[in-house]
């Protein structure tokens, strides 16, 4: 290899050379940089989707607040009302945990449930018997389906 190189002319080594460093430069862009750029696009376009998913739920949150509340009497009352809300709305398959926790207080853990029928059921909720969510937290599972844990309280709202 290296007698053949020196017997070559000065112009066909630079050419050689020239045309080795296109080869490196075209082989780095195709092998690193355009995957990077590829996955950087894909990590663009997904953190778009993930940002409106957050303005909607934030804009349901704000929704669920506004909503006008009737207290409910007693922890008995608001868990009787809460087990029975979830079987009519069908999201007692979800359940994780139904616990009082105090005086019209209730906490409850779902687990991949339709975040519209969940947003659904709580205002209906706060409007018909006054238990308004708070200590909410949701993580997405799914798309439209959420692990949620949250307190209902007796005249939150």
């Amino acid at each position: 290899m290296k007698d053949w190189w020196l017997q070559l002319q000065a112009r066909e080594r630079m050419l050689a050379l020239t045309g080795a460093a296109g080869l490196a430069v075209l082989l780095i862009w195709s092998m690193l940089w355009l995957p990077l750029q590829r996955e950087r696009a894909k990590l663009q376009e997904r953190i778009t989707v993930m940002t409106a998913d957050v303005g909607w739920i934030q804009a349901q949150i704000t929704t669920l607040q506004a909503v006008p509340t009737r207290p409910t009497s007693s922890a008995g009352s608001a868990l009787s009302v809460v087990e029975d809300g979830l079987k009519q709305a069908r999201l007692d398959a979800n359940l994780k945990q139904l616990t009082p926790v105090g005086e019209g207080r209730v906490r409850v853990a779902l687990e991949g449930v339709s975040f519209n029928a969940l947003s659904d059921w709580l205002e209906q909720t706060a409007r018909q018997h006054g238990l308004g969510a708070e200590e909410l937290s949701a993580r997405k599972v799914a798309p439209g389906a959420v692990d949620v844990e949250f307190v209902l309280v007796a005249g939150a709202g």
